[in-house]
């Protein structure tokens, strides 16, 4: 399939900015199944573009199965005054699913690397991603997590919502707390909270506050609900 010159194609820097989302998010799109072409720049150089009104097609069908876009409009509608739209059944919970986070245990200790253990060895798939970064605490994990998600987005990919640095609505963080449940990448966002200790945004369900209270080697489990 060739380029029609009469649409409006976008690079993967374009894309990400037509949609408020990042660059990372229309790469794995494309991954997904986006139909992308090449495009060749002034220097010969090739270049991924996507036509806009296939771009915003995938972004109009993400944000109809993203919970926290309904939620947000639901919000919205709610302080203007309106009557909320009803909330369809694929974003119920039942009472299970809203639980809160569980009270870390030693039994969970071996399950976390001590990342604050200076003679950790680091294995061969990072080492190069390693090697880019300047040191900070928690490396090893934020590096497996990042490795991770160049195959499977996390769940929250492309939600700007959880880079939050406050989480004030109760009922907004629950409901994140039910994404991040459902998350492929989620036992590596629990070991990089529990090692880095990230000051800002949502990990593994955990807002900023309660990540600065897991203990250091410790995992976070989500529990069942209390009868």
């Amino acid at each position: 399939m060739g380029m029609d010159e009469t649409g409006i194609w976008l690079s993967y820097s374009e894309a990400a900015k037509r949609v408020k989302s990042t660059k990372h998010t229309i790469q794995l799109w494309r991954k997904a199944g986006m139909p992308m072409e090449w495009a060749v720049d002034e220097i010969g150089q090739r270049y991924r573009v996507v036509d806009e009104q296939t771009l915003l097609a995938w972004w109009r069908q993400k944000m109809k199965n993203s919970p926290v876009h309904f939620y947000k409009l639901r919000r919205e509608a709610i302080e203007r005054g309106e009557t909320p739209p009803e909330v369809p059944e694929k974003f119920r919970r039942t009472r299970a699913q809203r639980a809160p986070i569980a009270d870390l245990t030693a039994s969970d200790a071996s399950l976390v690397p001590d990342s604050h253990d200076g003679d950790i060895e680091r294995p061969d798939p990072y080492a190069a991603l390693l090697a880019s970064l300047p040191e900070f605490v928690g490396q090893r994990e934020h590096a497996a997590l990042i490795q991770a998600m160049e195959d499977q987005p996390p769940a929250c990919d492309g939600l700007e919502v959880f880079t939050r640095d406050r989480f004030d609505d109760p009922e907004e963080v629950e409901m994140m707390r039910g994404i991040c449940r459902q998350c492929p990448l989620l036992e590596l966002c629990v070991a990089f909270a529990a090692a880095g200790k990230p000051s800002g945004g949502m990990w593994a369900g955990m807002t900023p506050a309660e990540v600065r209270q897991i203990p250091d080697g410790f995992r976070a489990e989500l529990a069942p609900s209390a009868a």
